[in-house]
């Protein structure tokens, strides 16, 4: 985890870098909201390995449902 992302916007909480195959989370979230972004920057980084296209709007869906699914039965 990290205080500052490389390239980052305002708002960026996670990158995937598929060259280096780096996943950059900023550390300044709260414990579920590290979660959700690392299972976020993780569906990036199956897309870019298996050469999936996966639609920005489904990634957000996926990342709530998987979040909750796994912390809800933990």
């Amino acid at each position: 985890m990290v205080k500052r992302i490389p390239r980052e916007d305002r708002g960026t909480c996670g990158l995937c870098d598929d060259g280096a195959k780096i996943i950059w989370i900023r550390s300044d979230q709260s414990p579920k909201g590290l979660f959700k972004t690392l299972i976020h920057e993780l569906l990036h980084a199956v897309e870019a390995e298996y050469g999936l296209r996966i639609k920005h709007e489904m990634i957000y869906s996926l990342e709530t449902a998987l979040a909750d699914l796994i912390l809800d039965n933990t």
